[in-house]
């Protein structure tokens, strides 16, 4: 009887590895891939009625779209707020997505904007390098003109040039107005130039004021440099720093960098460090 060789088991495994090596990439299961976040606005809370005076915002989307609104980009028609509320409605996280700040030089924000004492997390402001001035006015608002932020609590990361604030870069006046940056608290860390804040870079009238806020993030910049206001021509009271504050030239203080009206019942407890001491280091205030 005739009779048929079976086939090595060496030589079995050898067929199964050859055939496994040259189709087993059709069959194999991809691995998942993660999403890209993709920055949107939502204009619905604002068009569906742009002539209210309280407007609600409780999205990314539609922060990012008030942005948009106050500095006249995206398509839109700038409108400063005057007269109008805007209402935090909920904690937002920005997701660490370049954000720009809200009001420029050109279009500066002048109503009330309300935390509601919520939170906005994942700020992430990187201006440092950009030519002509455009580095300047950093922070989660760029320049307020009489206006108000209040009750509200931001983290994140703030890198600008001049005029560089946790929460506004640069606050001003016209007329009767009267600017407060009142109970709003920052956290995260903080690059900047000249006239740098924990709060506020600067604080351009004896009309404006910052009062009852503080800052936690460490402070890296030059000169005129505050855990607070870096520039104060108006009133801070009622604030404390706790960060460590380095500057790089004249006016470094633990509040105030350089104070030019009234800083009362304020405090600070983080370091202070300055590159040169010819205009005056101190753990309140830097120089008069």
């Amino acid at each position: 009887m005739k009779m048929t060789k079976k086939p090595k088991l060496h030589k079995l495994l050898s067929y199964i590895l050859i055939v496994y090596l040259t189709f087993g990439s059709v069959f194999a299961v991809p691995h998942p891939v993660q999403a890209s976040v993709v920055s949107v606005s939502n204009y619905a809370w604002y068009t569906v009625n742009p002539n209210a005076t309280i407007f609600t915002i409780s999205s990314a989307d539609e922060l990012r779209a008030f942005a948009h609104i106050v500095n006249g980009t995206d398509g839109q028609t700038a409108f400063n707020f005057s007269g109008r509320t805007v209402t935090l409605a909920a904690n937002i996280n920005l997701l660490h997505i370049a954000w720009i700040p809200i009001g420029t030089t050109a279009n500066p924000f002048a109503g009330v904007f309300d935390g509601s004492n919520f939170t906005i997390s994942g700020l992430q402001v990187n201006m440092t390098g950009l030519t002509g001035g455009a580095g300047d006015n950093a922070g989660l608002f760029g320049h307020i003109q009489n206006g108000t932020v209040q009750n509200l609590r931001v983290n994140g990361n703030v890198n600008g040039a001049n005029r560089t604030g946790g929460i506004v870069g640069r606050v001003t006046h016209t007329g009767t107005g009267s600017p407060r940056i009142v109970n709003v608290h920052f956290s995260g860390a903080i690059i900047g130039g000249s006239n740098t804040g924990g709060i506020v870079g600067i604080l351009e009238s004896s009309r404006a004021a910052v009062g009852s806020s503080s800052n936690t993030a460490n402070i890296d910049a030059a000169a005129t440099t505050g855990g607070i206001v870096g520039d104060n021509r108006g009133i801070v009271e009622t604030s404390f720093n706790t960060g460590n504050v380095t500057g790089l030239g004249d006016g470094v203080g633990g509040v105030v960098g350089r104070n030019q009206f009234l800083v009362q019942h304020s405090y600070n407890t983080g370091n202070v460090f300055a590159g040169t001491f010819n205009g005056g280091t101190g753990g309140v205030v830097g120089s008069m």
